[in-house]
């Protein structure tokens, strides 16, 4: 055999071992790579923990601010005087609107003449009065002594002193006396109740020139608190009418939130809990504020309570009545189990984790959560303090996979905050 022949038979001996063991390590592979089971998933893993959790309760709200007043008048008449435009800040007492006020002038004017001659025919009658109980104090010590001269006479004339002439004499004083004295009494009433009229008329005017004044000063729109001025519904020269709206003055300065709450929370419902705000046009931003003001009865149509919080001045300082918001009510705050809210699964409706036990394996177990935020999330069922849950690499992972951890990760002690509906109670 030449030496060409001999390196060919070797090159073909050389492909086919390679070939025969390519061949047999294909068809029999080491125990390891045979079931996908045994082959150790690397993940992290996270410890359940107990942590303080804020229950809450979200809602849609409506902006208000603390105090708004649509004004009108409380008179009829024409507007004689607009002392504001809109967008403008007022004062408290400022002068907004003059009505026309002639008529109320005159009123006026006619009740005080009617005043000062009620009060002239007071003085009048007084002096009347006093001159009436002058001449009954007169008619009254001559009636006395025509009595004391009659008894004595009437003494003498039993004795025979005197005549029963004299006696008669002394008897018709004494009665011309008494009706003397009566005259004084019924002219002394009479001056009494003409005193009385007088003064019932001057009473009459003086209450005619207070409704009068009255009348005058409701012809005046004052400004009933510091704030600015909406809306105007009225101009120059327009006729009013009680009860007709013509303008809104609003105070910014203070700006609350108002929204409903189902009944099943009335018992943790009580003022100075706190909201957080997140206002339609702000997104960016979140207002802290506090329950000031909790309705005192349910809607029975709704059954839920009217609730409003008045909010930080300085984050709400941009906020306008009417806004739509999105109110975040902390209820209380409870010890509940914690886990990274990337180790949920949600399937459907429902929620899993993988759950790393102690043999090694994994363990794919259904959970129940409560309050939600990013990056955490509450457990209110399916797991025990102190397991360990997967919380990466379980794309890979199912029921009873073995499993290699890396380090778990450690979850910080801020309690979660509110965020979100509760998922259960």
């Amino acid at each position: 055999m030449n030496k060409g022949t001999l390196i060919f038979w070797i090159t073909v001996a050389v492909a086919v071992s390679v070939f025969a063991v390519v061949t047999v390590f294909r068809m029999q592979p080491p125990e390891d790579f045979q079931d996908p089971a045994k082959m150790p998933k690397p993940v992290t893993t996270a410890v359940v923990r107990l942590e303080p959790v804020v229950r809450t309760y979200t809602t849609q709200g409506t902006v208000e601010a603390a105090s708004r007043v649509d004004m009108n008048v409380e008179t009829p008449g024409t507007i004689a005087a607009i002392h504001f435009h809109e967008g403008q800040a007022v004062r408290k007492g400022q002068v907004l609107i003059r009505l026309r006020a002639d008529k109320q002038a005159a009123q006026r004017m006619e009740a005080s003449a009617g005043m000062n001659a009620a009060q002239t025919t007071i003085n009048l009658t007084e002096a009347e009065v006093s001159r009436a109980e002058a001449n009954l104090d007169a008619a009254r010590a001559a009636k006395e002594l025509a009595e004391s001269e009659y008894n004595r006479y009437d003494e003498l004339y039993k004795k025979e002193f005197v005549s029963a002439l004299e006696l008669d004499q002394k008897r018709t004083a004494y009665h011309r006396e008494i009706a003397n004295f009566r005259a004084a009494q019924e002219a002394l009433s009479s001056m009494k109740a003409q005193l009385g009229q007088s003064i019932a008329r001057l009473s009459e005017a003086q209450a005619r020139l207070a409704y009068s004044s009255a009348l005058t000063s409701e012809t005046t729109l004052y400004a009933p608190f510091t704030g600015i001025i909406g809306q105007k519904f009225v101009d120059l020269g327009d006729y009013v009418m009680p009860g007709e709206k013509v303008v809104t003055v609003v105070d910014n300065s203070r700006m609350r939130v108002a929204f409903n709450v189902p009944e099943r929370y009335l018992g943790a419902l009580e003022e100075g809990l706190a909201v957080r705000v997140r206002v339609e046009g702000f997104p960016e931003a979140l207002i802290p504020g506090q329950v000031d003001f909790i309705s005192p009865a349910v809607n029975l149509e709704s059954r839920t309570v009217t609730v409003k919080a008045l909010l930080d001045r300085q984050a709400a300082q941009k906020l306008r009545a009417g806004q739509f918001a999105t109110v975040n009510l902390a209820l209380d705050t409870r010890d509940g189990l914690v886990i990274p809210e990337q180790a949920l699964i949600p399937q459907g409706e429902k929620y899993f984790v993988y759950v790393a036990k102690k043999d090694g394996t994994a363990d794919f177990r259904e959970v129940r959560i409560g309050v939600r935020e990013t990056g955490r999330v509450q457990i209110t069922a399916g797991l025990k303090r102190g397991e360990k849950v997967v919380v990466s690499g379980v794309q890979k992972l199912f029921d009873g996979a073995v499993l290699k951890e890396t380090s778990p990760e450690k979850p910080g002690k801020t309690a979660i905050k509110p965020s979100q509906k509760p998922q259960a109670d």
